[in-house]
């Protein structure tokens, strides 16, 4: 059986929709077996979610080492020392700029083991002069399937909505 690429999308679509759902353990009506019968959901997703964002933040960010930089090349003591500079100077920036830095990555690592894959976009904001760290679910990241890697992708797109009054 062959497939194409608008057999696939769909059934990811409506998969990842539902995981949300039940993630979110929004309420719905239960016919079966009698009208209006109770639709009892335990938060067990909910509950592994959290739990693997509070395991994976510590190691993401510990104290204030976030970015961390590395030598490309011979490693001589003033490149090794550059390194030490911009990667000092890139965690402040995370920590201590980017006000949003902490509670996004928090909402990607909970959103992660429910969706399966996370992105965070991380871009110079010039309205509010300073760099700027968001969440982006995978349902707004636009790749061609069959790239092999995010690297080698000639081209990743971010789907972004707008109220009328901001275009």
């Amino acid at each position: 059986y062959t497939f194409s690429l608008n057999d696939v999308l769909p059934i990811w679509r409506v998969s990842m929709k539902e995981a949300l759902e039940l993630a979110m353990l929004l309420s719905t009506t239960k016919n079966f077996p009698f009208e209006n019968s109770a639709s009892v959901k335990y938060p067990m997703l909910a509950t592994a979610a959290i739990q693997f964002a509070s395991r994976a933040y510590p190691n993401i960010v510990k104290g204030s080492d976030v970015v961390k930089g590395k030598v490309v090349g011979e490693a001589t003591s003033e490149k090794t020392k550059k390194a030490q500079r911009v990667a000092k100077y890139m965690s402040y920036q995370c920590l201590e700029e980017m006000e949003e830095w902490e509670e996004q990555l928090d909402i990607a690592l909970t959103c992660l083991p429910i969706l399966g894959c996370s992105f965070k976009k991380t871009y110079w904001d010039a309205g509010l002069g300073r760099n700027v760290s968001e969440y982006r679910p995978a349902q707004n990241v636009v790749i061609n399937y069959f790239a092999k890697s995010l690297t080698t992708a000639q081209r990743i797109s971010d789907t972004i909505e707008y109220y009328p009054n901001e275009i």
